[in-house]
């Protein structure tokens, strides 16, 4: 039977990013590089590529702006949870407003974060999530 916390197996934080500005992604993935014990496996700029090598990366992090130019990010995350992959969705969005914030989490998400004011917070949960999946390696070491 295999784990069903996405986090407590992982050797490394493996996070997929799902912006469709590549500036956004290559910051994004430079930002969490430094965390340490976190590898970014895949970028994608629309849902339907990003849900594809989602699976295929084996990632246990979503980290994604729901607002797309190609598609809905806010169906990703209900494809995401309907389809019952092991992965911890995050979104960092500038789009904050209560409503959607209350949207994207009813969907599935388990963190919402706004990206102007709330970046900080989004990277420390990231550095939870990595060091949560470092002290499981070095338990099952």
């Amino acid at each position: 039977m295999g784990c069903m916390n996405p986090i407590c197996c992982a050797h490394k934080l493996k996070i997929f990013l799902v912006d469709d500005s590549g500036i956004v992604r290559q910051r994004l993935a430079s930002m969490l590089v430094q965390v340490g014990s976190v590898e970014v496996v895949g970028m994608a700029d629309d849902p339907d590529t990003a849900l594809e090598s989602l699976v295929a990366t084996h990632a246990n992090v979503l980290m994604l702006d729901p607002h797309l130019t190609a598609g809905s990010g806010l169906n990703m995350i209900g494809a995401v949870k309907c389809k019952h992959l092991p992965v911890v969705m995050i979104v960092l969005t500038n789009h904050s407003n209560a409503a959607f914030r209350t949207a994207c989490l009813s969907a599935g998400a388990d963190y919402f974060f706004d990206k102007t004011t709330e970046y900080e917070q989004a990277r420390a949960v990231i550095e939870s999530l990595a060091r949560h999946a470092s002290l499981s390696r070095t338990q099952s070491d």
